[in-house]
């Protein structure tokens, strides 16, 4: 039985890294895409903040 060494390169550099950061994120893999609203998101009511920011004070 032959032990076979398989040579692991690395693969790419920094200028590769660097320009998958540059690169523009394509349209099916963006989180919001244009024309969407944000700030939707409410885990709390308003009067449960009131009340958690007079409690804090």
């Amino acid at each position: 039985m032959a032990a076979v060494e398989e040579k692991i390169s690395r693969r790419g550099g920094r200028a590769a890294r660097t320009a998958l950061r540059a690169a523009p994120i394509p349209d099916a893999d963006r989180v919001i895409r244009p024309g969407m609203e944000g700030g939707l998101y409410k885990p709390l009511r308003d009067a449960d903040v009131v009340r958690i920011h007079r409690a804090a004070l």
